[in-house]
């Protein structure tokens, strides 16, 4: 970087600059992302600049009203991806600006899934607005911070690009999947089918709070399917008295992952806890596991992250009722069945076999909706 300062800025390549990050943390031996260039980090978008002359009047229609409404915050600069397009930009457009901060993440998170859109698609109604897609485990809905192309919005938009399908010009997902959470993803193509959506799952979760009871018809259903962790025989007889049952708990709203469900809201609390409901629908059959990990069964539902103390396994089909963060996950650890390669509630241990970012099998499934 200090070689780089001594030229003029206009002659300085954010290309440059990066590539000197990286040969630096090479030099320190880290080897995260060692194979990853400079180009790769801009065609990913880890890489951000805060231009304090730029007014940030971007953003979607939320965004835009609430600026409208409190005018001090209109040009109050924000951060903006630089990314690497390949219609229009080149990494040669991206040159140093001496009044601009940037930022490098230097170990994005990547998300090598094979993940064909074409052959996901379950069902598309252009009329609606929508597209009904099997996302793939281990693949995140929406861009995160340091990736934004590794993603089902982001790959779904890319082959609308592709294809140059009609009407696909707006994309949105008015839900969203866990990042290894696999299954059914509805992906709006129209404002009105993600407006409509919204005010779906808004009365779902409303509707189920205020009451328990399974009377009247819901306008929306979701159905998960997991694996469990049985840790002896007697704990799936207890699941067996449960099928058809709704099970509540509470979610501690401050709570970091692994989030907080407790049966009861503690007496001494404060704040207000939600409620969360799920319905058990249907229990299988189980499965003994309780063989060595280098077992087929063993290898195929967890590499070799099975916890010793697991015995058993069995499907459960259930139905969301309400839709708080790592809900089923957290529900189930609760009531002491975490599930099958879920290394964040216990389903699973982390051994000397995983590699950094390595993710695990995590055995939980939308669906229907």
């Amino acid at each position: 970087l200090v070689s780089l300062s001594q030229l003029p800025p206009s002659q300085v390549l954010v290309l440059q600059v990066v590539q000197t990050i990286l040969e630096a943390m090479k030099l320190d031996n880290d080897r995260t992302n060692c194979n990853m260039t400079a180009e790769n980090f801009l065609r990913l978008g880890s890489v951000w600049v805060l231009d304090p002359n730029h007014e940030n009047l971007d953003g979607n229609e939320d965004m835009q009203r609430r600026r409208a409404q409190h005018p001090q915050n209109k040009t109050r600069p924000t951060w903006h991806r630089m990314i690497i397009n390949d219609n229009t930009l080149e990494a040669q457009d991206f040159r140093i600006n001496l009044d601009c901060t940037y930022r490098v993440h230097c170990r994005p998170s990547r998300f090598h899934v094979d993940w064909d859109v074409a052959s996901a698609i379950l069902y598309r109604n252009d009329d609606w607005g929508m597209v009904a897609v099997n996302k793939a485990r281990g693949l995140p809905c929406h861009a995160t911070v340091d990736n934004s192309v590794e993603n089902v919005l982001s790959m779904f938009q890319k082959q609308c690009e592709e294809n140059k399908h009609q009407g696909d010009d707006y994309a949105s997902l008015p839900q969203r999947l866990d990042t290894d959470t696999s299954g059914v993803l509805l992906i709006a193509t129209k404002k009105s089918f993600a407006s409509y959506m919204c005010r779906l799952l808004e009365r779902k979760t409303t509707d189920s709070v205020a009451s328990s009871a399974t009377t009247g018809k819901a306008l929306m259903k979701k159905h998960y399917r997991c694996l469990l962790c049985l840790t002896h025989q007697d704990q799936h007889h207890h699941l067996q008295t449960l099928q058809n049952a709704i099970i509540v708990h509470y979610l501690n709203p401050n709570s970091h992952a692994p989030k907080h469900y407790a049966s009861q809201i503690p007496s001494d609390t404060t704040q207000k806890w939600l409620e969360s409901q799920l319905r058990i629908l249907q229990v299988s059959d189980i499965w003994n596991v309780s063989f060595p990990v280098d077992a087929p069964l063993v290898q195929d539902l967890w590499n070799h992250d099975k916890p010793p103390n697991v015995t058993h396994v069995c499907q459960v089909t259930v139905e969301l009722l309400t839709g708080r963060t790592h809900q089923i996950r957290g529900q189930f650890a609760a009531m002491g069945f975490p599930l099958v390669g879920d290394v964040l509630y216990g389903g699973a241990i982390i051994t000397k076999m995983q590699i950094p970012q390595s993710r695990g099998k995590l055995a939980l499934q939308c669906s229907s909706l």
